[in-house]
């Protein structure tokens, strides 16, 4: 069976792919994956991961051209993100229309 473990940063997007043998768990394919440069590390720093945006536990069994998704933790929340925003946009909003009238253009 064929399948690819990826791993995505702002920066850049990491993949490889690579055969199991049918029957094989998410967690089979990590312990190949770590073998891989550079995705050692990846492997054991992710918190979380899935098959095509499903999150799912590492006894999960594969299929043929599953993709494995290494998922970081966030930065922020993302509640207190859209509060953030929601805030900033209110700010904006009472600031922009308080020019004094005779500094208007016509």
């Amino acid at each position: 069976m064929q399948i690819s473990v990826c791993h995505v940063t702002a920066q850049s997007l990491t993949e490889i792919t690579f055969t199991v043998t049918p029957g094989s768990t998410v967690q089979d394919a990590l312990t190949q994956a770590r073998g891989h440069a550079g995705f050692g590390m990846l492997v054991d720093q992710s918190v979380a991961v899935g098959v095509f945006g499903k999150k799912l536990d590492l006894t999960a069994v594969l299929s043929d051209g599953d993709r494995v998704e290494l998922y970081r933790p966030l930065v922020v929340e993302p509640k207190v993100a859209r509060r953030r925003r929601a805030a900033h946009r209110d700010k904006v909003r009472q600031t922009k229309n308080k020019v004094p009238i005779t500094d208007r253009t016509i």
